[in-house]
């Protein structure tokens, strides 16, 4: 996802479905890489269900490189009249 936070940076946001390696970093800054232009900041943020060590590590040392971490929370309901109630 590219997009442009209230500061007119671009913000490159890429998703991971489950955790992400060291290749997601280096896919991010490719991005990141691919749109920098000397007038216009560019910033990232991946996003996954979780983070090795070793991903951890290497974004640290990429001070315009964000971390988050997703979670999910269900709750169910029975829907409609004359059901019998959920157990």
């Amino acid at each position: 996802i590219t997009a442009e936070d209230s500061s007119g940076t671009t913000v490159i946001i890429e998703l991971k479905a489950g955790a992400a390696d060291r290749e997601a970093v280096a896919q991010i800054l490719a991005y990141m890489g691919d749109l920098m232009s000397a007038e216009k900041p560019v910033r990232g943020i991946l996003v996954a269900g979780d983070f090795p060590t070793r991903t951890i590590a290497a974004a640290k040392v990429i001070p315009n490189l964000q971390l988050r971490k997703y979670g999910f929370q269900f709750s169910f309901e029975a829907v409609g009249s004359g059901m019998a109630p959920a157990v």
